[in-house]
């Protein structure tokens, strides 16, 4: 097993952010980590595939989402914060089985 780290700092504008993963090929999603700067910022975070199917979605998050999870990939997907209390920093990692 290869696990790769797709990491990103992303800043908060508008309550909003997104931007797009490596292109995946024949990879498993094991881990989805988004953590704002503060704990008490909520927000949404979403993985859409390149048809806009949303393959992975959690609402209402408190500080940190930290989900394990097992998600094949295929192409690039967009990662997106949506919905943030406090436009602010957040640290957006996903960590990956690539074969």
């Amino acid at each position: 097993m290869l696990v790769n780290q797709d990491y990103v700092l992303a800043t908060i504008a508008s309550g909003a952010w997104s931007g797009n993963t490596p292109t995946f090929s024949g990879a498993m999603l094991l881990q989805v980590v988004v953590k704002a700067t503060t704990n008490t910022t909520v927000f949404d975070f979403n993985l859409t595939d390149k048809y806009g199917v949303i393959v992975a979605e959690w609402k209402d998050i408190g500080g940190e989402l930290n989900a394990q999870v097992s998600i094949p990939l295929r192409g690039i997907y967009t990662k997106a914060i949506s919905n943030s209390t406090a436009d602010e920093d957040f640290k957006v990692e996903l960590n990956v089985d690539e074969n």
